[in-house]
């Protein structure tokens, strides 16, 4: 992996050695929008902020959504 890039959320995931249903359970997400986050599909900023919250409390970690490769979802703003 080159130095500049991102690691994606998959990556994380095996790094730190926690699985999706870890993930799902601290965060309060569905297992399917995990497996959604972890296989590269667009997900909302929400949810990967949520996903990402558990595995930093979960690894005692500080990763930020700008530290992270990810799809997110456009939202409109009466979606909000």
């Amino acid at each position: 992996m080159e130095t500049n890039k991102k690691p994606t959320f998959y990556e994380l995931r095996l790094e730190h050695s926690v699985n999706m249903y870890q993930l799902s359970q601290e965060s309060g997400i569905s297992s399917l929008v995990v497996w959604s986050l972890l296989t590269g599909r667009p997900v909302t900023k929400h949810e990967a902020q949520h996903v990402l919250d558990a595995l930093n409390r979960l690894r005692h970690t500080q990763y930020t959504l700008s530290d992270v490769a990810l799809v997110l979802e456009d939202v409109k703003d009466n979606e909000i």
